[in-house]
């Protein structure tokens, strides 16, 4: 039996993560982001990312053009946890949406 506000709930956040991931990733071709989730739902998202550059990573000009772009680019899963990392936030028991 499927619950119901599970659904719900996955629904939203996958919509989410998806909405995150096409307004804030830089990559054009392949736009993807997570989202961390809390257990409790008055908690909610503590970190989003999309995929794209690591925070600090100057952006070479013409690097979207070619195949170099993935030595740059890091997966949103990654980013997410990278950032969690970064702000003191602890990953264990969170729900990851992407």
């Amino acid at each position: 039996m499927i619950d119901i506000n599970t659904d719900v709930m996955n629904k939203v956040y996958l919509h989410r993560a998806y909405s995150y991931a096409e307004s804030k990733s830089i990559d054009p071709s392949t736009q993807n982001a997570a989202i961390l989730l809390h257990q409790n739902p008055n908690i909610g998202v503590l970190v989003q990312a999309a995929n794209g550059i690591p925070e600090g990573v100057k952006i070479p000009n013409g690097m979207w053009d070619g195949p170099d772009k993935y030595l740059y680019v890091e997966h949103a899963e990654r980013n997410v946890i990278y950032k969690a990392a970064n702000r003191g936030v602890i990953t264990e028991g969170l729900t990851m949406y992407c």
